[in-house]
């Protein structure tokens, strides 16, 4: 793998994107610390395991959740291969002064219009994709234990640029 810039960072590990996709795809790598029995707060390999193979299940049959791509062990991490976002719920919503970020938003849902009415629009279309999202997941019986606006990730519609 052709792993290139760091992109984000959460408490489990470090992503960064993935270069070189032959498919043309964007996708991103997470790269997760193992821990051996005797180490310290980095992740037990059979949580990742389990972690991954929810995500393999959930994000195969809905388009609301981060397609899952591959993974792969080695001796002192676990490599997570998945679609690329943009960006979270929180900075689509709210940018650095605090207010509604209407042309932002926009960018996710497919619409154009910054007025009211289409502010009204785009959040309704946000919130039925993480209902849908989290109903699929729930359906699996799968409970995601860390749902917020900074661990809901959000990728552009095709022909939007950014803002």
């Amino acid at each position: 793998l052709s792993i290139g810039s760091l992109v984000g960072e959460g408490t489990s590990g470090k992503v960064s994107q993935l270069l070189g996709a032959i498919d043309g795809g964007r996708y991103v790598v997470k790269q997760v610390p193992l821990k051996r029995a005797e180490a310290g707060e980095c992740m037990v390999l059979a949580d990742l395991v389990h972690e991954v193979r929810l995500h393999r299940l959930c994000s195969a049959g809905c388009s609301s959740i981060v397609r899952y791509i591959f993974a792969h062990a080695s001796e002192d991490s676990l490599v997570v291969t998945m679609e690329a976002c943009d960006l979270v719920l929180w900075d689509a919503l709210t940018p650095p002064g605090g207010a509604w970020n209407l042309p932002a938003a926009a960018a996710y849902t497919g619409e154009l219009q910054p007025d009211l009415v289409g502010l009204h629009t785009r959040l309704l279309h946000l919130s039925l994709q993480l209902c849908q999202a989290v109903r699929h997941c729930h359906a699996l019986r799968v409970l995601h234990r860390d749902l917020n606006p900074w661990n809901v990730f959000l990728a552009r519609c095709p022909g939007q640029l950014p803002s």
